[in-house]
């Protein structure tokens, strides 16, 4: 496909941040897997998608220490220059983004910008350090002046940025994202037995001490449990690690791994019947997606965002640990009964409906196919 002037089209994604780092988790899994599926569903389209920038400094290459990020195809595909790119998505959080250049872009060529905005968190929970919160609450007033479109991928995050009042002329999609693990079923399980797994960054707000309590209140009561914990270290995590690793249980009914890839986290999930999730408070939670795929029952937290994905396979709990064990009973109890009936939704869903959005910005200038 090329433009009215015959030019072949470039959408660009800035990928400053994300080439920094080697995580595989969070946000940069969201736009490995977006990328991933949005590079084809464009291709099919006859539209390229190449990585840009704001910054003129060199690009980082430490992603190629990681084989999984390595082999994302848009930054395989090469850079674009941000000149030439008539859309451009924000999938990352950057902060060092060049709003000043973006601003001017859009005054001389009238780009269009798509960005995302995972969740408000930061200006929201007390564990962000002030100046980090400082620097988002600046980013998202930038973000909001000078979008086009902005994705969110809950309802509660879009009435959270709608609560805070702030002018934007941009519109607001709601398009949730979804796993990127294929689907089975867990190994066989003795009736009676509890295998946990929690897959999350290790901080207070996750939930973990809550957790920790109702795996103790398990154990009190005779029951067969363990618990897998996966996840890298968060903010203010030095009480909880201590903890952790100083349980009784630690490296025997008590497990933490700091990481792992999809392999490893697949044969984790065999050995598991249910998947919790008591966090305080998130952006989307992939884990509730990906513990369903993985043929687990989650037992997550009763707040907002997980109520939008209520469905067969999702038992919703408070606070307090008797609670948090007597639904993961309930769940053990169902476990296995209803998983023909789930509908799990994928990370390729979420591309398709993010390639909608960017293919209607691209018949507005009104291209032509050759």
């Amino acid at each position: 496909m090329r433009d009215s002037s015959g030019q072949e089209i470039w959408i660009g994604s800035e990928t400053q941040c994300y080439m920094q780092f080697e995580y595989h988790t969070g946000i940069q899994r969201v736009i490995r897997e977006t990328h991933e599926h949005l590079f084809d569903f464009l291709s099919c389209h006859g539209i390229q998608l190449g990585w840009c920038r704001t910054q003129d400094t060199a690009a980082s290459n430490i992603f190629l220490n990681n084989d999984y990020l390595a082999a994302d195809p848009v930054l395989r595909n090469g850079e674009v220059p941000l000149g030439e790119c008539p859309v451009v998505i924000f999938l990352d959080l950057n902060t060092s983004i060049d709003f000043s250049r973006l601003a001017t872009e859009k005054k001389e060529s009238g780009k269009t910008y798509i960005f995302m905005i995972h969740d408000l968190l930061p200006i929201q929970i007390s564990s962000v350090p002030p100046q980090a919160s400082f620097q988002f609450r600046i980013y998202l007033q930038q973000v909001l002046h000078l979008a086009d479109h902005i994705v969110v991928t809950t309802e509660k995050v879009r009435n959270d940025l709608l609560d805070l009042s702030w002018h934007t002329k941009a519109e607001i999609h709601i398009i949730h994202l979804g796993t990127s693990l294929p689907t089975q079923t867990s190994v066989a399980i003795p009736r009676q037995q509890i295998s946990l797994m929690y897959v999350s960054t290790i901080e207070p707000r996750k939930g973990h001490d809550l957790l920790l309590d109702t795996f103790d209140l398990l154990l009190e009561s005779g029951i067969d449990v363990d618990l897998n914990l996966i996840g890298r270290y968060g903010w203010d995590r030095e009480q909880l690690q201590a903890r952790i690793l100083g349980h009784a249980e630690f490296g025997s009914r008590l497990r933490w791994r700091s990481s792992a890839d999809d392999y490893e986290l697949r044969a984790v999930a065999r050995k598991c019947n249910i998947g919790v999730f008591p966090t305080e408070d998130e952006g989307f939670g992939l884990f509730v997606e990906e513990g369903l795929s993985l043929g687990l029952n989650m037992v997550v937290s009763d707040i907002p965002e997980f109520r939008e994905r209520a469905g067969s396979g999702v038992y919703f709990s408070g606070t307090d640990p008797a609670e948090l064990a007597a639904r993961i009973i309930e769940a053990r109890e169902e476990w296995g009964s209803a998983d023909s009936m789930r509908q799990v939704r994928s990370m390729q869903d979420f591309a398709h409906d993010l390639t909608t959005l960017i293919l209607a910005e691209v018949e507005k200038r009104k291209v032509t196919c050759v």
